[in-house]
């Protein structure tokens, strides 16, 4: 799939792998958001990302992600627990 033109979500957006993977589909044309829990540390670690605040543990029902992903062509899931 082209990445280019798309409107993609990072869940986990400003973790050691979520902040690269942003960082790389910015660089091949993407329309990167990211999904963060702080909003503050998702400012810090990409100051020019469009920030979505949510918790992952919030969101366990179908219905919990209707509105973050109005108008996403593509989730890439870099969130983790250790």
């Amino acid at each position: 799939m082209r990445i280019e033109n798309k409107n993609v979500l990072v869940l986990g957006a400003y973790g050691f792998i979520g902040a690269a993977v942003t960082r790389s589909l910015q660089a091949e044309g993407a329309y990167v958001a990211a999904f963060v829990r702080n909003l503050k540390t998702g400012v810090q670690v990409l100051p020019d990302v469009t920030q979505v605040q949510g918790d992952l543990r919030a969101c366990l029902q179908p219905k919990d992600w209707v509105a973050h992903l109005e108008h996403v062509d593509c989730v890439v899931n870099c969130a983790g627990a250790l």
